[in-house]
């Protein structure tokens, strides 16, 4: 385990026995509110962070505070989505990646979920020259995703 993830553990040990006691709940930014702390937290933890399709004016909801219980984080540090795969995905399966592989392990986990699938029908789509943050909001990795989705539903939902 890593020193961070055991720090982060006793830490929110720490503010459940707080919280148990009457204390106020620790709410914690989701992820960096502006590029600038993206920026600072990049340089802490060697990752380029991009905040821009998820927060900044344009992209973010207005009702969006990106704020986290700090308690979740010990869920969040156990959590494994692809654990279950093999034994409830197994109805046709879409997977769109960017081609760029990146910090955010995107693309990686979506071929392991590709993997992990026991589905009779799959297939595995990578936009070329596209990046996970890419496929947010840039129209040309966009388009192409939703293109592969077109005949992706148009084949497996239409009765």
């Amino acid at each position: 385990m890593l020193p961070d993830v055991r720090q982060t553990l006793v830490n929110v040990g720490k503010q459940r026995t707080a919280e148990a006691r009457g204390g106020n709940r620790r709410r914690n930014p989701w992820i960096p509110d502006s590029l600038k702390e993206a920026e600072a937290v990049a340089l802490r933890i060697r990752i380029r962070l991009k905040p821009s399709p998820y927060r900044e004016y344009g992209y973010r909801h207005p009702n969006s505070t990106n704020r986290l219980l700090f308690v979740s984080y010990a869920n969040l540090l156990g959590f494994d989505a692809l654990n279950l795969v093999p034994e409830l995905l197994f109805k046709p399966l879409q997977v769109i990646v960017g081609g760029r592989h990146g910090a955010t392990g995107q693309y990686e986990a979506g071929q392991r979920l590709f993997d992990l699938s026991p589905a009779d029908e799959k297939d595995f789509f990578v936009v070329e020259g596209a990046g996970h943050y890419d496929m947010c909001y840039k129209p040309e990795y966009v388009n192409q995703a939703i293109d592969r989705l077109i005949v992706f539903y148009s084949k497996h939902l239409i009765t």
